[in-house]
């Protein structure tokens, strides 16, 4: 048996062996591999744990239930619950930070700022939990200065990111965001 325990992302392409196979362990969830490509997101900063199959099969298990995915599909484990769910994706927003992009689709402001923290090693407050729920489409490189991904961000809602003396982005508003609700889409590309 080859077997891998993740605690983070990781983008797995693996051949199958019938007499050794792949297992991946994470958060109280099993990927079993049967010759696939697929990523495994089980960030402990996350209230899920998402496999995304880009190739192939896996089957996933967790305490509760068991599952078996095919290309296309994504597995959500609710980690509270111990629920899971499966649902029809594009692999590629789950993908692309292999490629060196960050791809969001109406994703929320509080979602990207912790994709932001941990590829930059950076925190963020938000002085309003509203401003946590306004979404945002768009590619960009991870690659990028974050300040230029935070300015076009910025400019696009009426916020503004400010640093303080411990290098904390805090995130404001200008005033209240009438034109913006929540999960409107707000693009971002770079």
């Amino acid at each position: 048996m080859r077997k891998v325990i993740l605690e983070g992302e990781a983008y797995f392409d693996v051949t199958e062996n019938k007499e050794k196979p792949f297992i991946v362990t994470t958060r109280g969830y099993d990927v079993t591999v049967l010759g696939t490509s697929f990523n495994l997101m089980a960030y402990a900063d996350e209230e899920t744990v998402v496999t995304t199959l880009v190739e192939g099969s896996v089957e996933i298990t967790s305490s509760k239930e068991k599952a078996l995915i095919a290309p296309g599909q994504q597995a959500v484990l609710n980690t509270k619950t111990n629920g899971l769910s499966v649902n029809n994706v594009d692999t590629y927003q789950y993908t692309a930070w292999k490629e060196g992009v960050f791809e969001f689709r109406s994703e929320t402001l509080e979602s990207i700022t912790r994709k932001l923290s941990r590829w930059y090693n950076c925190q963020f407050y938000f002085s309003d939990t509203e401003i946590k729920q306004l979404c945002f489409t768009g590619s960009v490189s991870k690659h990028k200065d974050m300040t230029k991904l935070l300015n076009i961000i910025s400019q696009s809602c009426n916020i503004e990111f400010e640093v303080d003396e411990n290098k904390t982005i805090i995130i404001n508003k200008f005033e209240i965001i009438k034109h913006l609700q929540k999960c409107q889409k707000v693009n971002i590309y770079s």
